[in-house]
């Protein structure tokens, strides 16, 4: 509740000279700054506002004192007008900020109050408990009434605020934008929004040029946050894009299967990706402020190749699939800025470091990778396997033959190489040698004519010698190893 006492109190108080007046005046000033309740500070900040109207009625232009006055006096008024923004009374703020504009135009140190309201004006809209979009309008509102050369020091302020805002509304829209997808999406359209209408505020302001140029302490400022402008604007457009391609996708898969309709969904993600990788059709005032760069933005570029390679999962093209997951792992590692993220750990043991923990794009990636690996193993040996089998009685005859050297030796020439004479010594070294190399299996390309196999009665197929050759090695090279390897 508001209780009018202390006001009351404090209007009865004798005025006898203008001192009195300015000093009642500085003194409600004071009681409006201190007070924690927008509604009290804004009866303080309305009596103050009165009395030094009454103050400067009594002074003449040309009395030195009148300057400070209507400086106080537009002071009062800014105050008064962030109160009213604390209660979203937008109309009043206009109302603040009109009174301020009409004492600057008739005020004999407007270039020293401009200064200070500008300054004034950033300080309270960083501190202000408001909307974003009402803090921006306090900061435009503002920037209107102070002098061309000021208003300077508010606008870099204002890009600054909306390049925060867009970073405060995407900084998880990489993590969950799956699962939230009209949500983040309407998050990257309001930032393109967002970056865009500052990218025109700089456009408008051919000063900028000049202070960006001279790379001040406001031109570096100014200068960061068209880098940080630049980044978002160019992931907005690229998400935006990739949004369009994921939206297509699901709507294709729950109707009846239409390859175009699939085809013009993976040429919108492929766009995303190839918009990622390049920066393209920005607007002009970056490319003419900041010059050309080539922007690869790692994260949407993984993300891009991340649905691709689930599309071509869905589509039953595990091949293409594959090489987009590996691109995504190859690429994604380089987001931990460790180092410690390898390649062959984060897919067959699942670690990996630093900021790639909290990406649910790279570990799914990971893992279908690590599956696909188990499938392959497993079906190379299911393959081998029956294989086997076809040439297992062969094999069982060289176990049985491997009791010596020597024996095996005699027994692979005779059954499988009898064109090897004879008169050797089948337990020399040279001899066993040239059996060895007789059954490596990197010495069986181009053979034209196999021996006969005992499984078959027939002669081997060049499948089934390879396997055979490949056993028998296993064996020759043991016995080469415990004969003739020094220890």
């Amino acid at each position: 509740p508001i209780h009018p006492a202390p006001f009351a109190a404090m209007r009865k108080a004798p005025v006898n000279s203008f001192e009195d007046l300015v000093a009642r005046a500085a003194r409600q000033y004071k009681k409006a700054k201190d007070s924690d309740n927008p509604q009290v500070a804004l009866d303080w900040f309305a009596h103050a506002t009165q009395d030094w109207n009454t103050a400067l009625s009594c002074l003449r232009s040309t009395d030195p004192r009148a300057d400070s006055v209507k400086q106080n006096l537009a002071l009062t008024n800014l105050r008064m007008a962030a109160c009213h923004l604390e209660r979203e009374a937008l109309p009043s703020v206009d109302y603040c900020f009109g009174q301020i504009r009409s004492l600057l135009q008739t005020c004999g140190t407007a270039l020293a109050v401009s200064s200070k309201l500008c300054s004034l004006v950033v300080d309270l809209a960083d501190d202000l408990p408001v909307s974003h979009d009402a803090r921006v309008g306090f900061l435009r509102s503002g920037a209107r009434v102070c002098l061309p050369q000021h208003q300077l020091l508010v606008f870099p302020a204002v890009t600054r605020m909306e390049v925060h805002k867009v970073i405060r509304l995407t900084e998880h829209g990489l993590d969950d934008y799956e699962c939230k997808l009209e949500e983040s999406r309407q998050a990257w359209v309001h930032a393109d929004r967002i970056t865009n209408r500052a990218c025109q505020d700089f456009g408008l302001r051919p000063e900028y040029r000049q202070l960006v140029i001279d790379k001040g302490e406001m031109g570096l400022d100014i200068l960061n946050s068209l880098e940080d402008m630049r980044r978002i604007n160019h992931r907005a457009r690229t998400m935006l894009t990739l949004y369009s391609g994921m939206t297509q996708l699901r709507r294709v898969a729950s109707e009846e299967f239409d390859m175009s309709l699939w085809l013009q969904a993976l040429d919108e993600l492929v766009a995303a990706q190839d918009q990622a990788q390049k920066l393209r059709d920005e607007p002009a005032v970056l490319a003419q402020l900041l010059g050309p760069v080539e922007l690869f933005d790692v994260e949407v570029v993984c993300v891009c190749g991340f649905q691709l390679a689930q599309a071509y999962s869905t589509l039953g093209m595990p091949g293409q699939a594959k090489k987009q997951y590996m691109e995504v792992v190859r690429v994604g590692i380089s987001l931990d800025g460790s180092g410690k993220t390898m390649y062959a750990s984060a897919i067959d043991d699942q670690l990996f470091y630093g900021p790639l923990q909290a990406k649910p794009w790279f570990r799914a990636a990971c893992q279908w990778l690590r599956k696909a690996q188990k499938d392959a193993a497993a079906k190379t040996e299911e393959a081998r396997t029956a294989a086997r089998a076809s040439v297992l009685k062969d094999l069982v005859a060289v176990q049985e033959a491997n009791k010596t050297s020597a024996g095996l030796v005699a027994f692979l020439v005779k059954e499988y190489h009898p064109e090897f004479s004879s008169e050797h010594d089948s337990q020399s070294k040279q001899y066993l040698l040239q059996v060895v190399r007789a059954f490596s299996a990197d010495k069986q390309s181009g053979r034209k004519k196999f021996p006969k196999s005992r499984q078959t009665g027939v002669a081997f197929t060049s499948e089934h010698w390879l396997l055979f050759c490949q056993e028998v090695s296993k064996c020759l090279n043991h016995w080469y190893e415990a004969d003739h390897k020094q220890p």
